[in-house]
């Protein structure tokens, strides 16, 4: 029989359209416009009502309104003993995350999360007629991406009905509907499929619409119903596997949205997931993020404590390990150990759960220093989905040891591709798919799959858990789908894996061949997070000295406060540029307090510990965070003339820094490790005055470490370096050579710096002007301006009179739009291999594109310094706050900045300041210093 399975989708439209056997419409309507303060209960809210027609427009500004509704319902004698519900719709449908989204209340208490997956709210399963319910809907109209070229009605519209259903029709709904999506994956042919066709062909014959809710029709509704379990669930198997599958909601903590709405479509979700576990017993929730828990416990803690039992009971689950799902790029190592410190305190002391997990499917790329990390910080197992998204080489493995930098391993699992993979909504045969995509059947015959609406979506739906239901025990071809939790998941598959000699395993770090952009995008959040991670570390170390040297109480509570600020802007739709404006102004706001409060508690302890020390001459206390003790430059204020530091017999003159009145630079020396040492302020006096020890002439500029010759184009076509006797730069070669290449990427352009960007690129030559504006006994600054389109570069390149190497101070006032900005070193270094520093350690890439997988790596992740050396000799480049290499065939080449428009029109337009220094050594990078100059 030909069309069999369309004939069976048919009978399930019809059935679907008689699930709902009586709608009215709900009057006495009212409603008040504006958001509602997080401390005033939204119940308790009584003034600004108006009345407010069913149907009728609540928005007209389509974007961030909000609006609270009030009205009472009461269940007529017609929906007695059935379930009856609260139907609310909009008339916005799409992707959930930027469209209106409810919290419902029921009686004074918030009950559901509304959204474009659930409208419908529960009142009763078994109605009783005559029963009232006090309703109040607290209303968002969502989010309005003018940047991305969105283009909707500007009126939201609410309707809402009182709905009463039959679950015998509803349920043979689904015995029909679900098990049709897995025909059509099957060949005509298919003896599995030829049984599944055959057995919902018969169950559908016995169905008898003549009459729709007579006893009749009921009657052959159940005799239908039968049929298909004896004939259909109870004889047909699956796949011998399992797919083991896990309650979730992906939350991007800031994206296309901000902090503020996190909070609430937290509270949708998690309140949605909270009377979903009432209707279905064997649902199961996993949620990681500290983070967003922490949102709900203050601002609706009766839900927190909701929450507080399901994990009781074993039904939700709290793990992830991380405070957010942080990005891994960019985060120093301490940073990457907070969030799991973090991440593991709360969830154990909220919940009495250490987690083991660290779950990141959506993360950019993974430092090769995780694994490493994770293990000492008790986290035993890694979970992502993103590689299977790479752009040139498939990644070969889903369940494998990861090796890291020191040598350590980590039991590691990739969600499985399917048509989603972290927001599974078992459709399409999702299940199958992802069985059928699995790689390593040979050691493993489980799988796992999260399943829910991320974003605000709300989770699983009742037809994701109906569909679970009827796939226990697998269909032909689909694994026998078992709900569960994601840590039962890895344990069980250590078991099976762990010491297998087919486990495969994959050494270095798993980067990702997308999203190359993020080491650069937004230049401003990405310094800003770096010098919160120094501020804070240096803070919490001078703190513990105050405390014990002088007894100043240590200020716990206000750096545990920053540092849950620092990891929550390291979230990875945050930190690495990719987010809406908006999100970049809170950012602001909250590094602007983060910054206020850490100097506070720095300059409180330095002038605890510095008031204590014995001084009997004016001087300067010099402390030193660092693990060695250190020779290096300071700078201070000071209203004197001719000044010098001394210490013992040793004097350092000062210099007077140029453009400032009364701030100097000088060189302190020998400052003890995590310690400090006092220098005595004296006036400088002929006998220790010395003349320039770098010096500006011609277009020479020269130190005992180098000679550079500067072109007219600002740029250096020569770096001799005098200590190895050798040119740095090859022949005909120019170094910082600033580069703008047009930057159009495929898609997502805050996100994506393509291979091609390379084909066309824009030459900044002809500086304005280059002159010389400081010259001492420290350092000289030459500084070169330069026009390039509507933008200005300014750089003070600075040779120092004791430190080996050169300084590329930089201003940019940056107006361009899908322009990247390079600074390129060619050097004359022999070798195929470049190095790396990541956290806590390093990686090295090869510098050839030999292979796909050495050419996906056109734009890679780097931390404080990158170096290209040979035997006997190399050239590191250091910088203060950027992260995005390239280094082929001996030219190393940092990204400075980028401009994007998507979702951001405006990122990275702006004023920017950085520092990246050029040092040539003799000898490898571990013997000459890099790490320690970096």
């Amino acid at each position: 029989m030909y069309f069999l399975a369309e004939r069976i989708q048919r009978q399930c439209e019809e059935l679907k359209k008689l699930i709902v056997t009586d709608r009215i419409p709900v009057e006495g309507i009212r409603m008040r416009h504006g958001e509602i303060p997080k401390n005033m209960p939204v119940p308790t809210v009584q003034d600004g009502f108006v009345p407010f027609e069913n149907g009728g427009t609540w928005s007209g500004g389509g974007s961030e309104e909000y609006a609270l509704f009030r009205f009472t319902v009461t269940i007529p004698s017609s929906m007695q003993d059935k379930p009856v519900s609260l139907a609310v719709r909009t008339n916005k449908t799409g992707w959930n995350a930027l469209n209106p989204q409810m919290l419902c209340y029921v009686d004074g208490r918030e009950h559901q999360g509304l959204d474009t997956n659930h409208f419908d709210v529960l009142l009763d399963g078994s109605a009783q007629a005559g029963r009232r319910y006090d309703i109040d809907l607290y209303a968002f109209s969502g989010i309005y991406l003018a940047d991305e070229g969105r283009t909707r009605e500007n009126d939201v519209r609410l309707y809402v009905h009182l709905a009463a259903s039959d679950e015998r029709i509803e349920g043979l709904y689904y015995d029909l509907s679900v098990p049709l999506q897995y025909v059509d994956r099957l060949p005509q042919d298919n003896a599995g499929r030829l049984r599944m066709v055959d057995a919902l062909n018969d169950a559908v014959n016995l169905i008898d619409y003549r009459k729709p809710y007579s006893d009749d029709f009921f009657a052959s509704v159940q005799a239908a119903r039968d049929c298909l379990r004896q004939e259909f669930y109870d004889k047909l198997k699956g796949e011998e596997a399992v797919a083991t599958m896990v309650g979730h909601t992906h939350i991007d903590v800031g994206w296309l949205w901000r902090y503020k709405h996190t909070r609430d479509k937290t509270v949708r979700s998690f309140s949605t997931v909270l009377r979903l576990m009432e209707q279905y017993p064997e649902y199961v929730f996993m949620s990681s993020q500290p983070q967003i828990y922490e949102y709900v416990k203050q601002d609706y803690p009766a839900v927190f404590e909701q929450i507080r039992q399901r994990v009781r009971e074993g039904r939700w689950e709290p793990e992830g390990a991380m405070w957010v799902e942080s990005d891994t790029n960019v985060p120093s190592g301490e940073s990457l150990v907070r969030q799991i410190l973090f991440g593991k305190r709360f969830f154990l002391r909220e919940f009495g759960v250490d987690s083991k997990i660290l779950w990141l499917p959506d993360v950019f790329g993974y430092s090769a220093a995780l694994p490493q990390i994770l293990k000492k910080a008790g986290v035993d197992y890694f979970m992502t989905a993103k590689l299977w998204n790479n752009e040139i080489n498939r990644f070969p493995y889903d369940t494998f040891l990861w090796r890291g930098i020191d040598g350590t391993e980590i039991l590691t699992h990739l969600l499985t591709y399917a048509p989603t993979t972290y927001n599974s909504v078992i459709q399409k045969a999702d299940i199958a798919v992802a069985w059928d995509n699995y790689k390593q059947k040979g050691i493993n015959d489980d799988i796992l799959l999260s399943f829910g609406y991320g974003d605000g979506g709300g989770g699983p739906t009742r037809e994701m858990l109906e569909s679970l239901r009827r796939l226990q025990n697998g269909l032909p071809g689909c694994p026998a789908a078992k709900i569960g939790t994601s840590l039962d998941y890895f344990r069980r598959l250590d078991k099976k894996v762990s010491g297998s000699r087919r486990l495969p395993k994959w050494v270095g770090e798993l980067y990702y061949e997308l999203h190359r952009g993020t080491y650069t995008t937004m230049g401003r959040n990405k310094r800003l997070n770096r010098l919160s991670e120094i501020l804070y570390t240096g803070a919490e170390w001078l703190s513990g000295m105050a405390n014990l040297l002088t007894g100043l109480p240590y200020p716990s509570d206000a750096l545990n406060r920053g540092w849950k600020d620092i990891l929550l802007n390291q979230f990875h739709d945050v930190l690495p540029g990719s987010s809406i404006k908006e999100v970049y102004q809170d950012t602001d706001e909250m590094y602007g307090l983060l910054g206020d409060t850490g100097r506070q508690i720095l300059n409180g302890s330095l002038a605890s510990v510095a008031g204590a020390v014995a001084l009997d001459k004016p001087s300067l206390v010099v402390f030193n965070p660092l693990s060695w003790t250190r020779d290096g430059l300071i700078l201070f204020r000071h209203g004197g003339k001719n000044l010098a530091l001394a210490c013992g017999d040793a004097i350092h003159p000062c210099q007077k820094v140029a453009g400032h009145d009364d701030l100097w630079i000088a060189e302190a020396s020998a400052v003890p490790s995590m310690g400090y040492r006092a220098f005595h302020l004296m006036e400088n006096t002929a006998a220790v005055t010395k003349a320039a020890a770098a010096m500006m002439t011609g277009h020479v500029l020269e130190n005992r470490f180098f000679r550079l010759h500067l072109t007219a184009d600002g740029c250096f076509d020569s770096i001799f370096d005098k200590i190895a006797g050798r040119e740095v730069l090859p022949a005909g070669a120019l170094g910082n050579e600033l580069i703008a290449f047009e930057d159009k990427p495929r898609r997502e352009d805050n996100w994506n710096l393509d291979i091609f960007y390379s084909e066309k690129r824009y030459p900044i030559d002809s500086p304005e002007s280059v002159k010389v504006v400081e010259q001492g006994p420290v350092r000289t600054v030459v500084r070169v301006r330069r026009q390039f389109v509507n933008s200005v570069i300014e750089q003070d390149i600075i040779l120092y009179a004791n430190i080996a190497r050169v300084d590329f101070n930089t201003r940019v006032d940056w107006k361009e739009r899908d322009i990247v900005l390079k600074a390129a070193f060619p050097v004359d270094v022999n070798t195929d291999r470049a190095t790396y520093e990541v956290q806590y350690g390093h990686v090295q890439r090869n510098t050839h594109w030999n292979t796909s997988w050495d050419e996906a790596k056109f734009e890679v992740c780097g931390h404080k310094w990158a170096d290209l050396g040979e035997h006997g000799y190399g050239v590191s480049l250091l910088n203060d706050c950027k992260y995005g290499y390239d280094i082929k065939d001996g030219c190393i080449r940092l990204t400075l900045l980028r401009s994007g428009a998507t979702p951001n029109t405006d990122a990275d337009r702006e004023v920017h300041t950085f520092c990246y220094s050029l040092y040539p050594h003799s000898g490898g990078w571990q013997h000459a210093g890099t790490v320690r100059q970096a």
